[in-house]
């Protein structure tokens, strides 16, 4: 047993379809969203959000229901017609039974056609390098963020007076920490439970 013989099975195989389904999924999902916020007022930026959101969870929803749906058994014949075929041939009747056995059996039902077990182990493994290099690139995103998130804060009297009034204007209660940063270009937020406004200096220095 090597390698490609673990992306074989049936539960890799199901993932796989699952996941090619998506592809049309999210592709109808974006169209959708797109008519729908080209429809809307750009004022209402809450609704607007909403609507990314609920699209972007519409694709997670539909890649589940679609891997749902390919793992369910399909349908096999009555008892009642089995015990006929078996008192209609009793010559045949051990060869039936083991038939109907196999035919029962998830294993044998899953096995995918010659054709598909060739690209799937492909497939599968072509996905998980992609997940690997997202999640390295999402951890370096994650440690730039906060070295930026350690600069020094803004005390600048105008510069908080003009912050506090926009927390009032937005309805936003919590505190918001400021910080300077030489490296970015323009104005960057980060942190959910704690949030950081990070400036750039030349921006301040034109505010």
């Amino acid at each position: 047993m090597n390698a490609l013989d673990v992306f074989e099975s049936p539960s890799w195989r199901f993932l796989v379809l699952a996941l090619l389904h998506t592809l049309w999924q999210g592709a109808s999902i974006a169209l959708l969203l797109a008519l729908a916020l080209r429809r809307m007022r750009a004022g209402r930026h809450e609704t607007r959000y909403l609507l990314a959101l609920a699209a972007q969870f519409g694709v997670l929803v539909a890649g589940l229901a679609t891997w749902s749906w390919l793992t369910l058994p399909e349908p096999h014949a009555s008892p009642v017609e089995g015990v006929r075929s078996v008192t209609a041939n009793p010559g045949e009747a051990s060869s039936s039974l083991v038939e109907s056995a196999a035919s029962r059996d998830p294993i044998t039902q899953s096995k995918p056609p010659a054709s598909e077990s060739r690209w799937i182990p492909v497939l599968a493994i072509g996905w998980l390098a992609g997940v690997g290099l997202m999640l390295i690139r999402s951890a370096g995103s994650v440690v730039s963020a906060h070295r930026l998130a350690r600069g020094p804060d803004v005390e600048e009297p105008a510069i908080v007076a003009m912050l506090d009034r926009l927390r009032g204007e937005l309805r936003i209660h919590r505190p918001i920490r400021m910080v300077a940063c030489e490296t970015i270009t323009g104005p960057a937020a980060l942190g959910l439970i704690q949030p950081t406004l990070i400036l750039p200096i030349s921006l301040m220095t034109g505010l």
